[in-house]
């Protein structure tokens, strides 16, 4: 589910809205829609992270927050997506010290803390301290993905679920600032890294 066509972000502290990607992010937007939004308060929640510690959204205020919706049991984009946060926070080196990766879960089938611990694991996720991916009870989750605008449909005979996916960069006073569509093309993972450090960098950069 997309959003209404949104209104530049005009906060005080960012005008971004302007930056330019570069070649390899360029690409990822292209492929997906980065869309400049319109400087909201990203809305909160209370949630418990796969160790089992309660996470507030705005905990992190001061920092960068690249937010995504994620499926612990998928295998097409959110192993991809995945790959592309480790690999951004490697290559923001330092700054990742300013930026937090956060995943929320999708899949109403397994929203146990155990099956996200799993997925880290088996993503290396789990050498990530600024990375947190929390679940809750299946209305807990449902009322996440509507604040989130993000579209889940249940198949109950696979117990699995197809979902929108979407990466939304909040900066740090707690602004929506980008939302970028994902994509399930590994050959553009390179690409979504690129888009992430570029855009996570230029919040941090611009508090």
């Amino acid at each position: 589910m997309r959003r209404t066509p949104p209104r530049p972000a005009t906060h005080a502290n960012v005008q971004l809205t302007s930056l330019k990607p570069s070649q390899k992010a360029k690409k990822a937007a292209n492929a997906g829609i980065l869309t400049p939004l319109q400087g909201k308060i990203a809305p909160n929640f209370a949630l418990p992270d796969q160790n089992g510690q309660i996470i507030r959204l705005s905990q992190f205020r001061g920092k960068v927050v690249v937010l995504t919706p994620m499926d612990p049991t998928c295998t097409t984009v959110c192993p991809v997506l995945a790959g592309e946060i480790v690999a951004a926070n490697q290559q923001l080196g330092s700054l990742s010290n300013h930026v937090v990766f956060v995943g929320f879960n999708v899949d109403p089938y397994w929203e146990s803390i155990q099956s996200l611990q799993k997925f880290d694991q088996e993503h290396g996720l789990t050498t990530m301290k600024n990375w947190y991916f929390v679940t809750g009870t299946t209305p807990e989750l449902e009322a996440l993905w509507r604040k989130y605008y993000i579209w889940v449909q249940r198949l109950p005979k696979q117990k699995s679920v197809n979902h929108a996916s979407y990466i939304y960069f909040i900066g740090p006073h707690g602004h929506e600032r980008w939302l970028v569509g994902g994509s399930a093309d590994k050959s553009l993972s390179t690409s979504y890294t690129a888009l992430i450090v570029q855009y996570a960098r230029a919040l941090a950069q611009h508090s």
